[in-house]
C-alpha cells in the first residue's frame, strides 16, 4: 500500500480540500492511503472524516510564521513515516521550503499541485523562488492551464488534473428545491446565490452592490451566501448598512451544497480571481443558468448556461443580466465530454497514474 503525504494549510470546506476529499472517499484504501499535514491547531471541518477513512493528520507550525520550526517538524514527520510522496497543494512557490525538506528526507516523488490563479500573499517571494520549486518538483499538476502558468511559469510543462465531482449528487431534483425553499420561507422568492469562503478574491463587497440594485428593481428577492471566512462580518456590517440585510441569508458552511444549489434561481459568481471555480461547475450540473466574472477560467464553462461580465461594467448591468437569467430548464447530459473530465472516475484514473 501506497501511503501519500497530502500538505496543506488546513482541512476546512474550500475548492482544493473538496478536491483532495473528493479522491480520497473513493480510492481503493487497500492501494492508498492518505496523510495529512496543516498548519493550524484547529480541527478542520474534515477532520474527522479522515480519521473515519484512517487517514493521519498532523499539526505543524505555519511556515510564514515558524519558517526553521516548520521545516524541522516537516522533516520529522517524513523520516518518521518512510513517505515516498509529498503532494504539496499551493498558490504560491514558498512550497519550495518544504520540497527541500522533503528532498533532504530523500523522498522520491514531490508533487505540487497548484489551486489558483494568483497568490494572496508571498508576491515578491513567487517570484524568487519559483526556480527553486520547479527544480526541486519531479510532478508539476495544476487544475487549469492559467493556474499552471501562473505557478510554474510559460515555460515549464505541467500536467492538468480538474477539480472532481459526484456530478449525479447534483441532478437536478424539483422535490429537493421545493423543500429547501420551503425551510428557508422562500418558496415564491426570486432567490440568487453564492457559494464560496468569505475571502477578497470571491468579491461579496461586489456582490452587495449589484444585488442593492436587483433590490430596487425586485422587492421579492433573496441573496443567498454559502460559506464561512475571515471577511464575513464584514460583508454582514456592509448588508447591514445598504439596508439589504433582512433580503440576504447567510447560511454558513453547508455539508450538502447540491441541495442549496438546487433551490436557488440563478448562480453569481463574481470573482476577482479563481484557480477553477468548482462551486460553478456544480452549479452548472444542476442546471442553472450563470452570471460570472471574465476571471474565470475558460475551462470551468461546462454548459451553455453561462454569462460572462467585466467587472468594470456598471453593477446596474450585472443586476439586469440575474434579472433576465432566472433558471427554467434545469436538465443537463451528463454524458458530454466536458462534464465527464470532471467526474470522480476520471479523476482516479489521472491520479493513479500521477501516484504510481
Amino acid at each position: 500500500m501506497i501511503r501519500i503525504l497530502h500538505v496543506v494549510g488546513t482541512m476546512d470546506m474550500g475548492g482544493q480540500e473538496t478536491f483532495i476529499m473528493n479522491l480520497y472517499r473513493k480510492i481503493d484504501k487497500k492501494q492508498m492511503q492518505f496523510d495529512f499535514v496543516v498548519h493550524s491547531q484547529k480541527r478542520g471541518y474534515y477532520d474527522d472524516e479522515i480519521e473515519k477513512l484512517g487517514g493521519k493528520i498532523f499539526r505543524i507550525a505555519p511556515i510564514g510564521k515558524h519558517v526553521w520550526k516548520h521545516c524541522k517538524e516537516l522533516y520529522s514527520i517524513l523520516k518518521n513515516n518512510d513517505y515516498n510522496i509529498i503532494h504539496r497543494h499551493t498558490c504560491s512557490s514558498i512550497v519550495a521550503i518544504d520540497l527541500l525538506v522533503a528532498k533532504i528526507a530523500k523522498v522520491k516523488k514531490r508533487i505540487v499541485h497548484c489551486h489558483a490563479t494568483k497568490a494572496t500573499d508571498h508576491k515578491y517571494i513567487n517570484v524568487l523562488l519559483r526556480p527553486l520549486m520547479n527544480y526541486l518538483s519531479n510532478v508539476k499538476l495544476a487544475c487549469s492551464i492559467s493556474a499552471g502558468k501562473f505557478l510554474f511559469g510559460k515555460k515549464e510543462k505541467f500536467k492538468v488534473i480538474y477539480n472532481a465531482i459526484d456530478v449525479q449528487k447534483f441532478k437536478f431534483d424539483e422535490s429537493v428545491r421545493n423543500n429547501i425553499r420551503e425551510k428557508y420561507n422562500s418558496k415564491e422568492k426570486f432567490v440568487i446565490g453564492h457559494v464560496g469562503r468569505f475571502g477578497k478574491e470571491k468579491n461579496h463587497m461586489f456582490l452587495l452592490k449589484v444585488f442593492k440594485d436587483i433590490v430596487e428593481e425586485d422587492k421579492n428577492v433573496e441573496l443567498w451566501l454559502i460559506g464561512d471566512g475571515e471577511l464575513k462580518e464584514q460583508v454582514q456590517k456592509a448588508a447591514e448598512n445598504d439596508n439589504i440585510k433582512s433580503k440576504v441569508k447567510f447560511l454558513g458552511t453547508q455539508s450538502d451544497v447540491s441541495k442549496f444549489l438546487m433551490a436557488i434561481d440563478v448562480f453569481v459568481f463574481p470573482s476577482l480571481y479563481e484557480g477553477l471555480g468548482i462551486a460553478l461547475i456544480e452549479a452548472q450540473c444542476t442546471g442553472l443558468n450563470c452570471v460570472v466574472s471574465d476571471e474565470i477560467t475558460q475551462e470551468a464553462i461546462i454548459t451553455d448556461n453561462v454569462k460572462k461580465l467585466k467587472l468594470n461594467i456598471d453593477p446596474k448591468y450585472w443586476a439586469e443580466t440575474i434579472l433576465n437569467s432566472k433558471s427554467t430548464k434545469r436538465y443537463i447530459n451528463f454524458d458530454t465530454p466536458e462534464i465527464q473530465k470532471y467526474t470522480v472516475e476520471y479523476l482516479i484514473n489521472q491520479m493513479k497514474e500521477v501516484y504510481n
